[in-house]
């Protein structure tokens, strides 16, 4: 078991964290400097630039789930360590989807700073 493979099992909950701290940090300093009241794509500038991050990290969720899944299926012996941090990546990978989705959809349906 290598340490890039263990990196790779992990990956899906650092994006997610990453995710998470952009979106923070998006949110506090567009409310600071005012985004919210200008427009851009038919909603304010700061849902906007909230729902590029979230697709941004979506699309790399999204390319480490589909590395994962064909990891997996390249897998010779599922019980040897390949094998299991192949089936590990994939639902880490999984799960950070769903929270992704679940911290990004007040994103779409809140007025940001009220």
């Amino acid at each position: 078991m290598s340490a890039s493979r263990l990196l790779l099992a992990i990956s899906g909950l650092i994006i997610w964290s990453s995710a998470f701290v952009a979106l923070y940090v998006a949110l506090s300093v567009g409310c600071a400097a005012g985004i919210h009241q200008q427009q851009a794509l038919g909603m304010n500038a700061l849902t906007a630039l909230l729902a590029a991050l979230i697709l941004i990290h979506l699309a790399a969720l999204g390319g480490l789930q589909w590395y994962a899944l064909v990891s997996w299926r390249k897998r010779r012996d599922p019980t040897r360590s390949n094998g299991f941090l192949a089936i590990l990546t994939c639902l880490v990978t999984a799960v950070s989807i769903v929270s992704l989705l679940f911290i990004g959809l007040p994103v779409v349906l809140v007025v940001p700073c009220v």
